[in-house]
């Protein structure tokens, strides 16, 4: 889609602005099930509380040494706020949404056991690493942090 914004720029003029974003948490995160498809399945926080809700032994994918990022949602929209209230700024640029912070998901896992059974030891198995999974997923906030203060 970036391609396309750029060419778009290119070839008619049109401008864009591209947000690339880190996982969005928050709100509406729940694994609700809509036929046969369990949204927010895939998404890892929901997908660990789910599990951990589920079992005494949580199975992770892959070592659970995968970092993320991770942004509220209330915080994405504040920097597309940002981004269309300073369009002068932000025409024909791309900025990454991350943190300052990268998350071990091994880690998070703990978090959430420790919220939802503070009386019993967490425990976990690793399963095989999913085929298209990357061992770190980070971002660069730097330009929307230093051009718009986000």
């Amino acid at each position: 889609m970036e391609y396309y914004a750029k060419m778009a720029l290119k070839q008619y003029s049109t401008p864009y602005t591209i947000l690339r974003l880190c996982n969005c948490i928050g709100i509406g995160e729940e694994n609700s099930k809509k036929g046969n498809i369990a949204f927010g399945s895939k998404h890892v926080i929901p997908d660990l509380i789910q599990k951990i809700k589920a079992s005494n032994i949580i199975e992770i994918i892959g070592s659970g040494n995968q970092e993320r990022m991770f942004l509220h949602g209330s915080d994405i929209a504040e920097a597309i706020s940002l981004v269309v209230s300073n369009l002068g700024i932000t025409e024909n640029k791309t900025y990454n949404l991350g943190t300052k912070e990268i998350t071990k998901i091994l880690d998070i896992a703990k978090i959430i056991w420790k919220q939802l059974k503070p009386r019993s030891e967490f425990k976990y198995k690793a399963s095989e690493n999913l085929e298209t999974d990357i061992t770190i997923s980070s971002a660069n906030s730097d330009l929307i942090r230093n051009e718009l203060g986000f």
